[in-house]
């Protein structure tokens, strides 16, 4: 997925954050992060994600940068397994480099642990196995089995990096409910 540029933004800096709740609700974790928490409050109707951020103080350069997520985070998955963004793609590409493994690729998988019951495990591996689903983001290739393609069919994986968190956020649209800490899914 190339980064999404400015006039194909589905997500615009004058929009309501109810708007965007109720359009993109994918993107209420990411609002969140960057604290803006006007996801619930009663203004959210009328105050715009500009206005939003300017009255939490948010400096330009952060709010471009949450309008970057937001956005990634609407992309059309057309159907594809997995989608990963950008931004993830350069932190695999960063990690890979940093580990030797440059040749490598990520595997994600679902597995039975957690809270909820299922969990993402993210590792590095040589070669896809038999039966894979090889996606490549920029150069860096993802390993899905089937197994695990079935849970996360329309999901989109982005890296977030924030003040308060950083790290490979799943934003999987299977999930029936998850546990507190955000680690695990149902």
């Amino acid at each position: 997925m190339e980064t999404v540029q400015k006039q194909e933004r589905k997500i615009k800096a004058d929009m309501t954050i109810s708007e965007v709740v109720r359009l993109y609700p994918q993107c209420i974790e990411i609002m969140l992060s960057y604290g803006l928490h006007c996801v619930g409050c009663g203004a959210n109707t009328m105050e715009t994600l500009e206005q939003g951020s300017i009255g939490h103080g948010m400096p330009d350069d952060v709010f471009e940068e949450m309008l970057e997520h937001l956005n990634g985070a609407v992309v059309d998955t057309d159907g594809k397994t997995l989608t990963i963004t950008s931004k993830a793609a350069e932190k695999v590409a960063e990690l890979l480099k940093k580990n030797n493994k440059e040749m490598y690729g990520l595997r994600i998988q679902v597995i039975t642990g957690g809270c909820a019951g299922k969990e993402y495990k993210f590792s590095f591996e040589e070669a896809p196995q038999e039966g894979d689903e090889v996606i490549v983001v920029e150069h860096v290739k993802v390993f899905v089995d089937k197994e695990s393609g079935h849970y996360l069919k329309g999901s989109l994986v982005d890296y977030i990096e924030t003040l308060q968190e950083s790290g490979f956020r799943v934003s999987n649209p299977n999930a029936s409910s998850g546990c507190g800490c955000g680690k695990s899914f149902a």
